[in-house]
């Protein structure tokens, strides 16, 4: 009888807590997405700002954007809210395409539970012409043969198999492979990693 109580207790318990943790983070989900059809060397802009950035070239003249927020707040309602507070231009032509994320206010604080993720996907033409920026996240670039510029901060930097490349990062590792052309990368406090590029400037 005593076993069986301890098991119903215990049982019980474990209700609680599952339903204490769902109630202390609670996850809202918004996607924004647009497609451009464009000229091949087409230009191609973005900045990002807490969360990951990836640039994919591809053999169609469309750029295809996708930026996902993800936001984790005490409540449905505050991560919500978050989450549609954060402010998504797409902006586009045959000649360019303009990505940028940014927001009024940011709720975090020191419990860990509250956070927000903005997660940009970009797809362009091979000779696309690509500058990127990111802060506080990874930033990663593949496939394009027009040339690309990329500038981040506190997040790794990755471009492979690309043509003319510029890159700037600083506290995070950068990684240079399969580049064309040039290639430029100065750093700051964070590794550098490049192997099967041209002759290439380092600082």
């Amino acid at each position: 009888m005593q076993t069986r109580i301890g098991n119903i207790a215990r049982a019980a318990t474990l209700v609680v807590l599952l339903l204490t943790a769902t109630a202390l983070a609670q996850k809202y989900e918004r996607k924004v997405e647009k497609r451009f059809e464009v000229q091949p060397n087409v230009s191609v802009n973005i900045v990002g700002k807490f969360g990951p950035v990836r640039v994919t070239g591809h053999d169609q003249n469309i750029v295809e954007v996708r930026v996902v927020i993800t936001a984790d707040e005490d409540s449905y309602a505050d991560a919500k809210e978050s989450a549609d507070d954060v402010d998504v231009k797409i902006e586009g032509s045959r000649g360019s395409v303009r990505v940028e994320t940014d927001f009024e206010r940011l709720l975090h604080n020191n419990d860990g539970r509250h956070s927000l993720n903005i997660a940009i996907t970009v797809t362009v033409p091979k000779p696309a012409l690509v500058e990127l920026r990111n802060k506080f996240g990874s930033s990663h670039a593949t496939g394009v043969d027009g040339s690309v510029s990329l500038q981040n901060e506190f997040g790794s930097a990755v471009v492979t198999n690309c043509t003319n490349v510029r890159i700037v990062n600083a506290f995070g590792t950068t990684t240079a492979s399969a580049i064309r052309g040039t290639l430029s990368i100065e750093s700051k406090n964070g590794k550098v990693r490049a192997f099967d590029v041209p002759a290439c400037r380092i600082k």
